[in-house]
């Protein structure tokens, strides 16, 4: 039995400025699902070309599955995604699958999802279940399928800032789950691009919050999920291809990444350090709101977020004493819910 039916699935994609090359590869990738795909939720978020006559030159799929969204500005991700999710919760499909619009998904994992059945999984797993597909050129943890355990999950993400805590340093193993399937990682959190989720299991969490303007939305709304029993599984053979890379990735080789902090606290350019002063601000916020559950060792991890970095960074990096005051203002405007897009003349 296949895990998509027929006239079964919207996918959600959002684009925004002009990025008709990837998203012209997108779009006609998505041909793959067959019968399988209902609807496309499209979310033009401040275009810079006419999105409907690209369509109907150079997308190979008949225009009246597509139900665009047209903002006239840039919403960011919160905005954008948040409105496409709300759209295509009222569209027919059982099932929803968001991409970015620089991702295609190869054949062989369509052909792989088919082979999957739901109801195993959710007898597996003893919850309901979304799929992340994997994305093999981004993912910000390459021993992901080198190993058979998993470790970030509700105990692990207790009392987190950002993501740190000083109770992963020393006692780190307590939170390893041995996996069922070596090849199938059960996540926390995951990105928007690659998920694929019954809509009905949104019903479960409040809709995505839009107050980021841009990044943190995702981590957010599956942090959510997590918490109500939806369980997350990544599997290695299902999979999206990036055409892209990411703002976190080395232009030169793209196996070398650096977290949000290093690129914020190292970066010699004050005008590139936007990106993760979303990424920081709101994980910060996200940390406070959702992960928090006491006050002890809470504050003792946004002391060591606030002061650790700082002298881990210094002695490599001059820059570091420049962009700290920035950095500062990231945690200060997360913990105390100052949100919104900001005034990137700030930065210049």
């Amino acid at each position: 039995m296949n895990y998509l039916k027929k006239n079964n699935l919207t996918v959600l994609i959002v684009t925004y400025s002009d990025r008709r090359k990837y998203l012209k590869e997108s779009l006609n990738s998505l041909k793959l699902f067959g019968n399988c795909l209902k609807n496309i939720v499209l979310v033009q978020n401040g275009v810079d070309y006419d999105l409907l006559s690209f369509l109907k030159k150079e997308i190979s799929l008949p225009l009246k599955i597509f139900h665009l969204i047209i903002n006239k500005e840039n919403t960011g991700s919160s905005g954008g995604f948040g409105n496409g999710i709300e759209e295509a919760k009222s569209l027919n499909g059982d099932f929803l699958f968001i991409l970015d619009d620089d991702n295609i998904v190869p054949k062989q994992s369509i052909d792989n999802l088919q082979e999957l059945s739901l109801k195993s999984l959710e007898r597996d797993y003893d919850s309901r279940i979304a799929i992340s597909f994997y994305r093999p050129q981004h993912d910000q943890d390459p021993l992901k399928f080198k190993r058979n355990f998993d470790f970030i999950n509700k105990s692990y993400v207790k009392n987190t800032i950002a993501n740190f805590s000083i109770s992963h340093k020393f006692f780190k193993e307590r939170y390893f789950q041995k996996r069922i399937d070596p090849k199938k990682a059960e996540l926390f959190f995951a990105p928007y691009s690659g998920l694929l989720i019954e809509k009905e299991l949104l019903k479960l969490v409040p809709p995505v919050f839009k107050d980021f303007y841009l990044y943190g939305d995702d981590t957010r709304l599956t942090s959510q999920l997590s918490y109500a029993g939806v369980k997350i599984i990544s599997i290695e053979c299902i999979f999206t291809k990036d055409l892209e890379q990411s703002w976190y990735q080395n232009k030169t080789k793209i196996e070398q990444q650096k977290n949000s902090i290093e690129l914020f606290l190292t970066s010699e350019n004050r005008q590139k350090i936007w990106r993760p002063f979303y990424n920081l601000r709101n994980d910060v916020y996200n940390s406070k709101t959702l992960h928090k559950k006491g006050n002890f060792i809470f504050y003792i991890n946004l002391f060591l977020l606030i002061s650790i970095p700082f002298f881990i960074y210094l002695p490599k990096n001059k820059n570091v004493l420049k962009n700290y005051r920035y950095y500062l203002k990231a945690i200060k405007d997360g913990y105390f819910g100052k949100l919104g897009r900001i005034n990137e003349k700030l930065f210049k």
